[in-house]
């Protein structure tokens, strides 16, 4: 028979027990009711938790072949079928389509307040994303070459004046950083930024303008966006705290292709910069890249001579889901640039359909 000292014990052991239980509950929901926040900040307006399919749940569900009802509210919607992957669809009607879809997962106005530079946002994924976050809500200085296309995007923008042209050729890299402080003194603290400018030249190693076509290619895709990213780091311009960037890169950085080695290395540094670039800057902000596949946009169609309806055939069938559009790769942008990201950084995430397997 157990003595009274030894029920004592006994009682004192499941005390403590219940209460590492009850405290361990406690740890679980208070773990719970953060996530649910950042989600309900990124993903609804309301309590509403996103639904399965990864939309909200008042959205319409993905259906092959249906395009989702637009909103004749906005002039800036965008569809996503399956029949838009088709490569007898142009690079022009593909681009024209600057807006957020009805089937975003993001909550309207998500971005409200927020303030980012855009880098290469006169054309193509740059011009998109740009659109898109002026959408949620954001303010945008969108740099670019051409002040035409520029101002052309800025008609599109759901927010025409928080959607302010800068005509930079970022090439000219020489003083990019202080340039970019000054905007920050000039505009404001930012929240982040994507570095979308980039260029591509197709220069076999044989070539006799390999190497002057490697300093081009350099000079916009990497030391330009690093300027920059550079001005926005610098403690004078104030950027806010929890900022994110997103540099672009590409998924000829991880997979190889013939003749694109300068631009292929171009975007393998990006993702060494990105790595290293991480440590330097955290807790305080942010930085990923990501790695997008063969991307409809207007460059393949000024390129038609080399991407002829014959070649995006062929990678049509080369990519498992078929290739992409600008509209499949802003949604990842904004969720790293969102608080439901927060604890991503130094990554390289490849988007490409399944290209790369």
């Amino acid at each position: 028979m157990p003595n009274k000292t030894q029920s004592s014990m006994a009682r004192t052991a499941q005390s403590a027990a219940g209460s590492e239980l009850n405290a361990s509950k406690t740890d679980e929901n208070l773990a719970s009711h953060t996530l649910d926040s950042r989600l309900d900040s990124a993903f609804s307006t309301g309590s509403k938790p996103p639904a399965q399919n990864g939309y909200g749940e008042d959205s319409p569900k993905h259906t092959p072949n249906i395009a989702p009802a637009q909103n004749p509210a906005s002039p800036l919607n965008a569809t996503h079928t399956q029949a838009n992957h088709s490569p007898t669809k142009q690079a022009s009607s593909m681009s024209s389509k600057h807006a957020l879809s009805d089937m975003s997962p993001f909550a309207k106005q998500c971005f409200e307040g927020k303030r980012f530079v855009i880098t290469g946002a006169s054309s193509g994924i740059g011009a998109h994303i740009a659109l898109t976050l002026n959408a949620l809500g954001a303010e945008i200085l969108a740099l670019g070459r051409d002040r035409h296309k520029l101002e052309s995007k800025r008609a599109k923008a759901l927010c025409k004046e928080c959607f302010i042209p800068i005509v930079k050729d970022i090439s000219d890299f020489c003083g990019l950083d202080k340039y970019t402080l000054n905007l920050a003194k000039e505009y404001g603290s930012f929240n982040g930024a994507v570095l979308s400018a980039g260029l591509q030249q197709t220069a076999p190693i044989s070539s006799v303008l390999s190497v002057e076509s490697a300093r081009t290619i350099f000079d916009v895709n990497y030391f330009g966006n690093l300027q920059i990213l550079k001005g926005l780091l610098d403690k004078r311009a104030k950027s806010a705290e929890g900022a994110s960037f997103v540099w672009i890169s590409s998924n000829a950085s991880v997979k190889a292709q013939k003749g694109i080695a300068n631009y292929s290395a171009s975007k393998a540094a990006v993702v060494a910069a990105t790595r290293s670039i991480a440590l330097e800057i955290a807790p305080k902000y942010r930085i990923n890249a990501i790695s997008p596949g063969f991307v409809l946009t207007e460059m393949i169609e000024d390129w038609s001579k080399v991407y002829d309806s014959a070649y995006i055939e062929s990678m049509e069938s080369a990519y498992p889901l078929g290739i992409g559009r600008v509209e499949d790769i802003s949604p990842l942008v904004c969720f790293l640039l969102s608080p439901a990201s927060a604890w991503i950084t130094g990554q390289n995430i490849v988007i490409d359909g399944g290209g790369s397997l």
